[in-house]
């Protein structure tokens, strides 16, 4: 696989950009192969327990789950996010999934390229999903009815973590003036 040329692109993870030097092979067979270079030169960590790639020491964290087939996830109706605030919106698939558990992966197409959308373990049988979503933006972002959101990647979940009420208190707490007094 000779490199016919080298070409200095800014590569954009996340909404992070940052350049890089690629070399450009003819008729690959891939649109894009991250190699040994690019992954030292961005501190990568490769995690398959949860199938993630993090770059910067984890600033950035990316899902390496294909997701060109996954269904995908929209809104079922308008949805406006405030400058610097979050959302919970209403969602719902674009074709019948099998039942069973899946995470919910952004999509970062325009407009919801500039929101964060929190992964959310769900599971599209049951109905009622819904997304939450941090604008972290100077404006507002207004999405229009059925906007791609996401994708849903299937997961299994061998364990749950069983909820266990916080322990008993003994003694009840010093009043506050004491606690003061004592600082």
């Amino acid at each position: 696989m000779p490199a016919t040329h080298a070409v200095q692109a800014a590569l954009k993870i996340n909404g992070l950009a940052f350049p890089f030097d690629f070399l450009v092979v003819e008729k690959l067979g891939y649109d894009v192969i991250l190699g040994d270079d690019l992954l030292t030169h961005t501190s990568a960590n490769i995690d398959k327990g949860t199938n993630t790639l993090s770059l910067f020491g984890g600033l950035v964290t990316i899902s390496m789950t294909k997701t060109g087939n996954a269904p995908t996830v929209r809104t079922v109706g308008c949805v406006v996010i405030p400058a610097y605030s979050e959302a919970t919106f209403p969602i719902h698939t674009t074709r019948r999934v099998p039942q069973g558990d899946y995470i919910i992966e952004e999509n970062l197409c325009s407009p919801c390229r500039q929101l964060l959308v929190a992964r959310a373990l769900v599971d599209p049988a049951r109905g009622n999903l819904q997304c939450r979503a941090l604008n972290p933006t100077g404006k507002e972002i207004r999405l229009r009815p059925h906007t791609t959101i996401g994708a849903l990647a299937p997961v299994t979940v061998e364990q749950q973590a069983v909820s266990t009420p916080p322990p008993e208190q003994n003694e009840p707490l010093p009043p506050v003036a004491e606690m003061r007094h004592a600082l």
